[in-house]
């Protein structure tokens, strides 16, 4: 049975020395990280930069980062890997708009600029985002201009927090992104719609019958965005018999939008019509 002697440092809380029968000297580091003891190998020239290299790995374990994990190389950087890593995250929150949000990332920035997709995410520019954002808007789509927009500004955001974050990804966390290169984007002009005519009675009327007519489940999910005061069509269609409470009457339903971790749920009235 190989014995090996461990000593450990009296100034850097963590920093072992492993000696082995043989005479072979190994620095580590030691720590505990979600409630599990770890240890790093430290192979540094002198003892100086060993104790920083404890002090760079205890910090990184008391922001939630496993150390083991080597901070990612030059080409795993990129933007691309950084808005993967954002879609990565969408999915493991069960977003619903983590399919839109991919298939949007791909057709408007990973397909239409790939110098820009393989750049490094530290170096991004305000220009570069501009640019994406720009090509988007300029052919008439504002609306998705500013979806786009919101995408990579949120990309950035995520990736600064998830540094002392362990419940990140460790796609993102390892990525070192300090700077937001689309902070400072505005909201793209004419993106929300908003507008603020009412229909008249007789436009109200016809617009009823005509939704009446429709194929289902567009007739249903039209009829009841009616019924319950404007509710969001995207929405309606995610309601199940479950969240329909017959003596109420009322319904449930839930916002998934934002960056809330649980879906906001919302109790919806309903009129006769409507539970019919």
């Amino acid at each position: 049975e190989i014995v090996q002697d461990i000593y450990w440092d009296d100034k850097e809380t963590g920093l072992g020395l492993r000696l082995s029968p043989s005479g072979t000297k190994t620095f580590f580091f030691e720590g505990r990280l979600n409630r599990k003891i770890i240890r790093v190998s430290i192979q540094e020239p002198n003892l100086k930069q060993i104790r920083d290299k404890t002090e760079e790995y205890r910090s990184a374990v008391k922001r939630g980062i496993d150390p083991r994990i080597p901070k990612a190389k030059t080409g795993d950087s990129t933007f691309g890997n950084l808005l993967g890593a954002y879609v990565e995250l969408l999915k493991g929150q069960h977003k619903k708009s983590e399919k839109a949000v991919k298939n949007a990332i791909k057709k408007h920035i990973q397909t239409a600029f790939p110098k820009i997709w393989e750049k490094q995410a530290a170096e991004i520019t305000l220009d570069d985002c501009v640019a994406i954002v720009g090509r988007i808007k300029d052919s008439d789509k504002p609306r998705q201009a500013d979806k786009v927009r919101s995408y990579i500004r949120t990309a950035f955001s995520e990736a600064i927090n998830a540094r002392g974050n362990v419940n990140m990804p460790a796609s993102m966390r390892v990525l070192d992104i300090k700077y937001n290169p689309a902070r400072d984007m505005r909201k793209v002009k004419g993106a929300s719609q908003a507008k603020d005519r009412a229909l008249s009675l007789a436009e109200f009327r016809n617009y009823w019958k005509r939704i009446q007519e429709l194929p289902e489940p567009k007739r249903s999910i039209s009829m009841l965005h009616v019924l319950t005061g404007g509710q969001r069509q995207q929405q309606l269609s995610r309601v199940t018999l479950n969240d329909i409470d017959r003596d109420a009457p009322s319904m449930t339903m839930e916002d998934f939008k934002g960056r809330r971790d649980e879906p906001r749920k919302h109790v919806i009235p309903l009129l006769g019509g409507a539970v019919d």
